[in-house]
């Protein structure tokens, strides 16, 4: 979101890090201008490194500290990855961000970088639609290990990789969904007769989820989402996916 005006691609052109830099203030207070149009107080910016360096996002989060947060982005396999670590959340980061297909669940690696992510407190955000096949039986592990850590599954877990951790989110209650992307779409789908289980209980599962978006023009889209899921489910409800579950987990 964040580098869509400060991180452009021209022809094969890639700019370098002190090109970007002067462009981040103005695409901060773009973004911000965007929350305002929606009512959104905070957002969480989510790097991807490194075609998305976390260091631009520290940048974006210091220029609009009142609204804007951060989270990091480590490669396990990359050279110091503690190190890095520690040094995003020293700067700032709230949450640690794994990408998929930078790091194999059963690396050992991994698991001591999940580790001491959540001894410095940070909350796990995985990307996850579908790949890789390992991450739900890992996350399942995590969770249960890690009992006083949360971990948020990004993107909804996909179109196709949802069904794999919506029931690892009903039964495990420090597993998250977020509801950018691939959740519009399944809400859309013939496929959302299967989430009709998430309004049932006393305290539907839909409380579950996280607000989440890929870009500020998919907004409304979300919002739509959530509406249709949380039809004549209380107040209560609405308040903890679009601000309580994040607000709690981010430690606002």
């Amino acid at each position: 979101v964040l580098l869509e005006r400060a991180l452009r691609h021209k022809e094969r052109e890639q700019f370098t890090l002190d090109q970007l830099r002067p462009n981040v203030s103005a695409a901060a207070k773009w973004l911000v201008e965007q929350m305002d149009k929606k009512n959104i107080e905070k957002s969480l910016l989510v790097p991807v490194d490194p075609i998305m360096p976390t260091e631009l996002y520290v940048q974006a989060a210091k220029e609009i500290p009142d609204r804007l947060l951060t989270a990091c982005s480590v490669i396990p396999r990359s050279q110091n990855p503690l190190d890095q670590l520690k040094r995003w959340r020293d700067a700032g980061a709230r949450a640690l961000k794994l990408q998929p297909m930078q790091y194999d669940p059963r690396d050992p690696v991994v698991e001591r970088l999940v580790y001491e992510a959540i001894a410095l407190d940070m909350p796990l955000l995985f990307h996850y639609t579908d790949l890789p096949s390992a991450f739900p039986a890992w996350l399942e592990h995590l969770a249960g290990t890690f009992r006083q850590a949360n971990f948020v599954v990004i993107h909804f877990g996909g179109i196709y990789g949802f069904q794999s951790v919506l029931p690892l989110a009903h039964f495990l209650s420090n597993v998250w969904l977020e509801t950018s992307t691939a959740f519009i779409r399944v809400v859309a789908s013939p496929q959302r007769a299967q989430l009709q289980f998430l309004r049932e209980g006393q305290q539907p599962r839909l409380a579950k989820l996280i607000f989440g978006s890929e870009h500020p023009s998919d907004y409304d889209a979300v919002f739509g989402a959530i509406d249709a899921l949380t039809e004549g489910l209380s107040a209560e409800v609405v308040q903890a996916i679009c601000r309580g579950n994040a607000a709690r987990l981010l430690k606002l």
